[in-house]
């Protein structure tokens, strides 16, 4: 999911001499690399820059995609992450970042790597292969210090100038505080806070939040008296004099640390404990994490609002809580110090899990699409539970896997998911390397049938985890893999006995076979299952779903539309999305396959619909290719181009070209030589173009809203 530029919702002041020295250098391919202390503004400079640069001509034609690094605890995943964050959600086997040169290409793209100070040389690495591929990238990283890139163009950024810019900066803030500055003797002592904090932003944005609390002269005094002990000059990180601490912790803490010692003893283990969450979050959240001992759930609340009142803690328009990263690492420090990292950490991991545990009970239902929206928005945070799972409880890291391998493979995360799965499948759910959360063995291989299945650990997690990294495979385009992750599956469900195991292990068994171009091969497997097995709704509708795409395979088109249409019945009875959606999918072929295009149409936009709602980038091109084609059956041409160009579009950004079931190549081709046709080559081919190159998300807001 393409992350977008982060917001100004404040007032930019000063660095114009910085912005006219940084617009020329992003005008040219090659690596940007803005570094400085934490708190300096490196992150909202770049925002800015960019920001500006989309809306100037000569900023046309320029794909910018922003990605944030700070939530990574390691390299592994840095490139599915930047993908993820440029909007690639490939479904190819392939390394992200060749998948991500392949995606950018020639075109003009200028890349925003944010916070790479804790993985310089992963960084360096990527953008190197990047730049290499990719002649007209340009690449802007913030960092503490430089990515030693060839070519890198490096820019320093200061504190803002204390008595000019700094000054500025505070008298806003404190205005947006409600606390505005205007006698003399106010303004003396603000300029006296500007000079001491050194003009360091984020400094000069906490200091001016307390002025909600303590007018500036107050302010000025009790920063006076202990604004060396506070900073930690001459101290070494354990307290010691006459040391020099490390510059990073030393900017971190000339930074915050003066805020934190102005917080009451609440708000100071607030900030601690909320440092464990990787992106904002709400208020339930939030009591389930971190409350214990003296914060019961008031003085929780009452904590929150004073670090809200501080700026420590930010609110969004949508309700949810957030911290900046560099007030984040600041509380992550004190959660160390209070001895308490591995609890908070824990209790963490468990509301995740039950979070995803939840999703899974309730999927084939109305809060299906609620679970997809809550574990996209919380990815960060569970990957952080997986990775603290894996050396704590490498049993419930294993089910946590298996829980949300299926969703984040629905919502294009295959990477993520496969490294994932493949790595907790391939230890028993054990922690391959204690120092290194990031660390993974080579893919597992099948279990022996034979041997003893439970030294890998517990059965249904296992089963339900190969299953879920059987159905990454299939989307990946591995069959052979994905047959084998099957069969595997199967063989943990018949040791469990386990109806909803054996279920699975035959839906993706079918859905391997329907890929291969083996129809009845699928129904029959699918069929001979639902005959022996009860089990829950969920796993009987997605066999179910096997059988319908299999008789539409066989051309047997009256049992399909049939069996789709009593299936989608039950799915829109119990508010389900993503099944719905495939059938309607089915429908659509199926009407098109029988001469109803007009009908095929209606099922195509229902399909994209539901597709786009979950985040399914595989599903919308599917879904886009037959609108395409049942447009171009109703002699609609021009529309069957442009809506084809958005599919090629879409494609692109699945990172391979078009896939699914074998019968869609004719359907594709029959369409477009159809529409070709009825206004030739030059007509055709500029409606594509138009398609291909708008922005998708555009492009679907457009397609969509035609009448359905």
């Amino acid at each position: 999911m393409r992350t977008p530029i982060p917001s100004q919702d404040t007032a930019f002041v000063g660095r114009a001499a910085e912005v006219a020295r940084l617009r020329p250098w992003l005008r040219r391919p090659g690596p940007v690399t803005v570094t400085g202390p934490g708190g300096v503004g490196k992150s909202r400079l770049a925002a800015r820059l960019v920001t500006r640069l989309s809306g100037e001509p000569e900023g046309e034609g320029v794909d910018v995609c922003w990605a944030p690094l700070w939530p990574l605890r390691g390299g592994r995943l840095l490139g599915a992450a930047v993908a993820d964050a440029a909007g690639l959600a490939d479904h190819s086997p392939r390394v992200p970042v060749a998948a991500l040169a392949e995606w950018i290409g020639r075109r003009r793209v200028l890349l925003v790597l944010d916070s790479c100070e804790h993985l310089v040389p992963e960084c360096a690495a990527l953008v190197g292969e990047l730049l290499a591929a990719c002649p007209a990238l340009t690449v802007l990283a913030t960092s503490r210090e430089p990515l030693g890139v060839p070519g890198e163009r490096v820019h320093e950024l200061a504190p803002l100038p204390a008595a000019t810019d700094g000054l500025t900066l505070f008298l806003d803030r404190a205005a947006a505080a409600g606390a505005p500055l205007s006698r003399p003797a106010d303004l003396a002592a603000a300029a006296g806070l500007c000079r001491r904090l050194e003009g360091m932003p984020l400094a000069l944005e906490l200091a001016a939040a307390q002025l909600r609390e303590r007018p500036p002269a107050v302010l000025a005094a009790l920063l006076g008296e202990g604004l060396h002990e506070v900073l930690g000059e001459g101290r070494d990180d354990h307290g010691a004099e006459g040391a020099a601490q490390p510059r990073r912790l030393r900017a971190l803490r000339t930074t915050v640390g003066w805020s934190h010692e102005l917080c009451t003893p609440a708000e100071r283990l607030l900030w601690a404990r909320m440092s464990v969450f990787r992106t904002e979050t709400g208020l339930a959240v939030l009591r389930a994490v971190c409350c214990g001992g003296p914060l019961d759930a008031p003085a929780l609340d009452a904590a929150l609002a004073g670090l809200c009142r501080k700026s420590v803690v930010m609110l969004t328009p949508g309700g949810r809580y957030r911290m900046l990263d560099t007030v984040r690492e600041y509380g992550d420090m004190w959660l160390a110090e209070l001895g308490e990292r591995d609890r908070v950490a824990d209790r963490h991991a468990r509301y995740f899990l039950s979070l995803a545990r939840e999703a899974d009970r309730t999927w084939f239902g109305p809060d299906q699409m609620g679970a997809y929206r809550d574990l996209g928005a919380a990815y960060p945070d569970v990957c952080a539970a997986l990775d603290h799972l894996g050396y704590a409880d490498p049993a419930a890291a294993l089910e946590l896997a298996a829980l949300v391998g299926f969703f984040w493979a629905c919502g294009g995360r295959l990477h993520e998911a496969g490294h994932y799965l493949a790595r907790f499948t391939e230890t028993g759910g054990a922690e391959p390397d204690r120092d290194g959360p990031d660390g993974a063995g080579p893919e597992r291989a099948v279990p022996d049938r034979d041997g003893p299945l439970h030294a890998y650990g517990a059965p249904d997690a296992h089963a339900r985890a190969l299953w879920a990294l059987g159905l990454v495979r299939a989307l990946q385009g591995d069959h052979p893999a994905a047959a084998e992750l099957a069969l595997a599956s199967r063989a943990y469900a018949e040791l469990l006995r386990d109806d909803d195991r054996l279920l699975d292990a035959a839906y993706l068994q079918g859905v391997v076979l329907l890929l291969r171009g083996r129809a009845a091969d699928a129904g029959a497997c699918a069929a001979r299952a639902l005959a022996e097995l009860r089990g829950t709704p969920a796993r009987r509708a997605r066999c179910l779903l096997v059988g319908v795409f299999a008789l539409t395979g066989e051309g047997r088109l009256a049992e399909a539309r049939t069996a789709a249409a009593d299936l989608r019945d039950e799915c829109v009875r119990r508010g389900e999305v993503w099944t719905r959606s495939y059938l309607d999918h089915q429908l659509a072929l199926g009407a098109l396959l029988s001469g109803s295009p007009a009908e095929a149409e209606v099922c195509a936009r229902r399909m994209v619909a539901g597709k786009h709602a979950i985040g399914d980038a595989f599903g919308v091109a599917l879904g886009l290719d037959l609108l395409s084609a049942s447009l171009a059956a109703q002699a609609r041409a021009v529309e069957s181009a442009d809506v084809y160009g958005a599919a090629f579009a879409c494609w692109r950004t699945v990172g391979h070209p078009q896939r699914g079931t074998p019968e869609l190549s004719a359907v594709r081709d029959r369409a477009e030589r159809s529409a070709r046709a009825a206004i030739g080559d030059g007509a055709y081919d500029r409606a594509f173009v138009a398609g291909a190159y708008e922005a998708p998300g555009t492009a679907l807001r457009r397609i969509l809203a035609e009448p359905v």
